[in-house]
């Protein structure tokens, strides 16, 4: 059976059972009201009151098994996912997103094998590693075979701190997840110079984009993108040489869908091989 990389399967939706699932329980009394309501001192109950459009300004994760998921996720109201508001880690490689479908938040990477998961979900596709229980900090991760544990989903108890929000030279510029951590050593006066559009706004601009493969080797870098509809080559020219801002883009050639999933494939397989070496 071929194995997907975590970051591409769907998280189980409601109506399917999971292995390693518990018996539903009711939500606690509460559950909608403000998170984090600091006049009474209670503690949240929920990450965000996506009703009222409540969304507090950062959260910290800790308690998954991987390390990468203990972190903090700071709100981004630039990038939308189903119509509400995203998290980003500082890094820029995760987010946290809204599943309307499901009423729960998951954690979802920005690009898995070389596929840029954030047009995937604006798309309505349910995709992550982690996504929320019935109970507030109550988390399902999926884990990998390996050590104690088998392949699947594994509850989790995380422990969810929201903080104060972070002061503008703190905190990555709200359109842009994937730039660095700004302080105050580093921070500098704008020029005025126009800057140049992050990925995430390409791929806001171009719905009709639906796919991306990015690939390398010793010619070069190459991006493969599939569109929901026929196109020419002129029009992926001009999204290949926005992607690949300062690079120098050369010839593209229009293949049909088959040979799209072919080379999907052929990545899918080469990292397969990567990671039975590194084994």
């Amino acid at each position: 059976q071929e194995r997907r990389s975590p970051a591409a399967r769907r998280p189980p939706t409601s109506g399917v059972s999971m292995a390693m699932a518990l018996p539903a329980a009711d939500a606690p009394e509460g559950c909608t009201a403000a998170p984090g309501a600091t006049s009474t001192g209670e503690p949240p109950r929920a990450l965000a009151d996506v009703a009222a459009g409540f969304f507090p300004g950062v959260w910290r994760f800790e308690g998954f098994i991987s390390t990468r998921l203990n972190t903090e996720f700071l709100l981004n109201k630039n990038i939308n996912i189903g119509g509400q508001p995203s998290y980003w880690d500082k890094a820029g490689r995760l987010f946290l997103y809204y599943q309307e479908a499901e009423q729960r938040w998951a954690i979802c990477p920005l690009v898995d094998d070389g596929e840029v998961l954030l047009a995937v979900v604006q798309q309505g596709v349910l995709r992550g590693i982690a996504f929320e229980g019935e109970s507030f900090g109550e988390w399902h991760e999926y884990i990998e075979a390996g050590g104690e544990y088998s392949e699947g989903w594994l509850r989790r108890e995380l422990q969810l701190t929201q903080l104060p929000e972070p002061e503008p030279w703190q905190r990555p510029r709200p359109s842009d997840p994937l730039c660095p951590p700004v302080t105050p050593s580093t921070a500098a006066p704008s020029s005025g110079r126009g800057t140049q559009p992050t990925v995430q706004e390409i791929l806001a601009d171009h719905p009709e984009l639906q796919e991306v493969l990015a690939t390398s080797g010793p010619r070069g870098a190459k991006l493969i993108l599939r569109f929901d509809a026929a196109s020419d080559a002129g029009a992926a020219m001009a999204l290949k040489q926005k992607l690949m801002a300062g690079c120098k883009a050369r010839a593209v050639r229009l293949i049909a869908t088959a040979e799209f999933g072919t080379r999907r494939a052929q990545l899918e397989q080469r990292k397969r091989q990567l990671a039975a070496q590194a084994a």
